[in-house]
């Protein structure tokens, strides 16, 4: 229906991808942009990402300018002046969370237009209904801090250890550090992206990532073995005994979907005997890389191909 909408009545297909949109705005705030849990999962996968792409970048190199990135990062999402996040601003490379009001563009410009006419009250007349604003809007402003501290710190790094342009520094920062370029989009984003949620963001962190390896292929392969396929040949020698017979146990009792989709640290055991592990996150391109490697290792039969690809087509 969808399909054949947008091929003979495109007017329809933008009151279906806007219906979509609008019912998406409330588990985007839930589950992403207010979300602590997920905060502390982007943290470390957005990390990656930049030490991964960023030129010369690794695990423990990047980490003392991250930590560096974290007060403009946090000044810049509460709207407290600071140099380095003003420049950025300025040459449009800083992009943090998406839509981050739950709002388009076009929305902004209509809610503006209608309050400068008087055609529409304000929302925070009410006291409670302006302190629980308040506290909402400072809530977002934690995860806004989070997801920009990667994109300073890339800054940060890019200008001072290598040579490249204003231009390519802003390329690289948007595109291939922490979160993708989320304003880089297809004629029809509010159709696919709501449909399936987050796709334009791993469709747009896939292409960063090709650039990166495409720039410096032999230190990107070496990145990509070091931190997502080395580890998960330790996991599966883990599973065959190789690390002893309590690593096996404790392996076996972890779930596939974990082993594909992350890193996994056995911690211990609990009096059930079900097994207590740290599970790492990794970026979207390292997870699916990864969790290719780790079907292809366990494949036994024809199911296990065929379970193969599943998770391929799946992703």
């Amino acid at each position: 229906y969808i399909a054949d909408s947008f091929n003979h009545n495109p007017s329809e297909t933008a009151i279906v991808a806007e219906v979509l949109r609008t019912t998406n705005i409330v588990w985007r705030e839930l589950f992403v942009n207010r979300n602590p849990g997920f905060w502390l999962f982007n943290m470390i996968r957005d990390y990656k990402r930049a030490a991964i792409n960023l030129p010369g970048g690794s695990f423990v190199n990047f980490l003392p300018e991250y930590i560096k990135g974290i007060k403009p990062a946090f000044r810049e999402a509460y709207n407290i002046p600071d140099d380095i996040t003003s420049e950025m601003n300025r040459k449009k490379m800083l992009i943090s969370m998406e839509s981050r009001w739950g709002l388009s563009s076009e929305d902004a410009a209509l809610e503006r237009m209608l309050v400068s006419y008087g055609l529409k009250e304000s929302k925070w007349n009410n006291l409670v209904a302006k302190k629980f604003g308040k506290i909402w809007e400072h809530w977002g402003n934690i995860g806004q801090g989070i997801e920009r501290i990667p994109k300073v710190a890339g800054y940060n790094w890019l200008k001072k250890r290598t040579n490249l342009t204003e231009k390519e520094i802003g390329h690289v920062v948007r595109t291939q550090v922490g979160s993708p370029d989320f304003l880089r989009k297809g004629k029809t984003y509010n159709l696919y992206n709501n449909l399936f949620l987050f796709s334009n963001a791993i469709k747009e962190g896939w292409r960063g990532d090709i650039e990166a390896a495409r720039a410096r292929p032999s230190e990107y392969a070496w990145k990509r073995a070091k931190y997502n396929f080395i580890p998960k040949i330790i996991m599966y020698g883990a599973g065959l005994g190789l690390l002893g017979a309590w690593m096996q146990k404790s392996m076996d009792n972890v779930s596939d979907f974990d082993k594909s989709n992350y890193i996994v640290i056995p911690l211990g055991e609990l009096e059930n005997g079900k097994t207590v592990y740290l599970r790492v996150p990794m970026d979207e391109t390292g997870r699916f890389a990864g969790g290719v490697m780790w079907k292809g290792l366990t494949a036994r039969k024809a199911e296990d191909l065929i379970n193969l690809f599943d998770y391929m087509a799946g992703q």
